[in-house]
C-alpha cells in the first residue's frame, strides 16, 4: 500500500494514515492468506512486463511485504527495491527487496532510477491515479501496473463479511471510501492517465487469474487476512478469535474456487 499524502488536501491525508496504520496491522496475518494470492498475481504482472527484466532495475510500487519485488528477481531483475508506506508490511519482506518507505506521488528516487516500475494493486490505493503514473514515469522507464477488473468480485468477500457483523464488525471508513470507488481504474482511465504521464507504446488488458484457492480454510484465511478485517480479528480474545474462524469458514463454504480478474498496465 502506497498513499498520496497530503496531495489532495486533509482528506486524502487522512485516508492514507487510516490505510497506513490497517496496512502494518495486518502485516502479520497477511502472510497466510493475502499473500498467497497477490504472489500468484505478481508473478502473473511481473510476465507480462513490457521489456526483459535480466539484469534490469525494479522499483516494487505499493509494494506490501514484496510479492512482485520477489517476482522480478525471480524473472532475473539485476536489483529491487521495494516501495510503501506501510513500515510493518515492508518488515514483512526483509532487507533482501531494499525496502523505502516512500509516498507513491513524492518518491525519494532520482529521475530514471529504474528500468521499470512495477505497481502491483498501488494505483487503486492513491487519491490521484494520474499523478501516481506521473512520479512512475518520472523514475523509471517503463511500467507494469494492476488493478483488480472492474465489477470483479468473488463470492467470500461479502460472505466473510458478513459472517464477522455478529461479532460486532463494521467495516472501517477508509475500506467504505475505497470500495465506493470500485471501478473508477477501469482500462480506458488507466490507458488515458499513463499516456498524459508520457508513456507510449501503451498497452492495457485483463486477464483471469487462478490462485488454486478453494478449500474454506483457505478463502477464509485469504479474507480475515485483509487489511480491513485483520486489526478488528485481531482485537478480540483467543475463544471469538476461534469462533470468528469457524464463521467465516461455515460462510465461504461451498464458494468456488478463486480466480482473479485483473487489468494489467503495460507502457514504455
Amino acid at each position: 500500500m502506497v498513499g498520496d499524502e497530503g496531495s489532495a488536501g486533509g482528506g486524502a491525508a487522512r485516508l492514507t494514515a487510516s490505510l497506513r496504520a490497517a496496512y502494518d496491522a495486518a502485516a502479520d496475518e497477511w502472510a497466510d492468506g493475502p499473500e498467497l494470492v497477490y504472489a500468484l498475481l505478481a508473478r502473473a504482472l511481473v510476465a507480462a512486463a513490457p521489456a526483459p527484466l535480466s539484469g534490469r532495475r525494479v522499483l516494487d510500487l505499493g509494494a506490501g511485504t514484496g510479492a512482485a519485488a520477489r517476482a522480478a528477481l525471480a524473472a532475473g531483475a539485476g536489483r529491487v527495491v521495494a516501495a510503501d508506506l506501510a513500515v510493518g508490511m515492508l518488515r514483512r519482506g526483509g532487507t533482501a527487496l531494499h525496502p523505502v518507505a516512500a509516498d507513491a506521488v513524492a518518491l525519494p528516487f532520482r529521475d530514471r532510477s529504474f528500468d521499470l516500475v512495477v505497481a502491483a494493486f498501488c494505483l487503486n490505493h492513491l487519491a490521484s491515479i494520474a499523478a501516481g503514473l506521473g512520479e512512475a514515469r518520472r523514475v523509471g522507464g517503463a511500467i507494469a501496473a494492476s488493478t483488480f477488473a472492474p465489477g470483479w468480485t468473488h463470492p467470500a468477500k461479502a460472505a466473510v463479511d458478513e459472517a464477522l457483523r455478529p461479532f460486532g464488525y463494521r467495516p472501517p471508513p477508509w475500506y467504505v471510501a475505497l470500495q465506493r470507488e470500485t471501478g473508477a481504474a477501469g482500462p480506458g482511465l488507466l490507458a488515458g492517465h499513463a499516456a498524459a504521464a508520457g508513456f507510449s507504446r501503451v498497452q492495457v488488458r485483463t486477464a483471469a487469474v487462478p490462485t488454486g484457492l478453494s478449500t474454506p480454510a483457505q478463502l477464509a484465511s485469504w479474507r480475515l487476512g485483509m487489511a480491513h478485517l485483520a486489526p478488528f480479528v485481531r482485537s478480540l480474545d483467543a475463544p471469538r478469535r476461534a469462533a470468528v474462524r469457524r464463521a467465516a469458514e461455515r460462510a465461504v463454504t461451498g464458494a468456488e474456487p478463486l480466480v482473479v480478474s485483473m487489468v494489467i498496465l503495460t507502457a514504455s
